[in-house]
């Protein structure tokens, strides 16, 4: 039999405050929530402790991340075809004093894959 708290996943999962089967999403949510409090910007000049404990809490959400065990919810996009774009202009010309400025006709391009 094994110990558990020996596995550092487990006890930097313990420093976030979560349990075992924690997806990416729920890692980053309990990182994001702890260091809005115990940063040291936040915590106060006060609190001189806060510095070790932001580095705690980062080292157990950096260890979390890298990890390959970390179940990533991300899908695969599939790859996007170009779309010919096409620009036409449906403003009358622009007349300033003597000069006349007229749009120029629109032009079509495609791009190759």
């Amino acid at each position: 039999m094994t110990d558990r708290t020996a596995d550092p996943r487990v006890a930097a999962l313990a420093i976030l405050g979560l349990s075992e089967p924690a997806t990416a999403h729920q890692v980053t949510q309990a990182y994001r929530r702890l260091a809005k409090t115990l940063h040291p910007d936040v915590a106060g000049p006060c609190d001189h402790d806060a510095a070790r404990r932001f580095a705690v809490l980062a080292e157990a959400y950096h260890a979390l991340t890298s990890s390959p065990a970390t179940p990533s919810k991300a899908v695969p996009q599939p790859p996007r075809n170009p779309v010919p774009v096409t620009v036409r202009f449906s403003r009358p010309p622009i007349v300033a004093g003597p000069v006349r400025i007229t749009p120029s006709p629109a032009t079509t391009s495609r791009r190759t894959p």
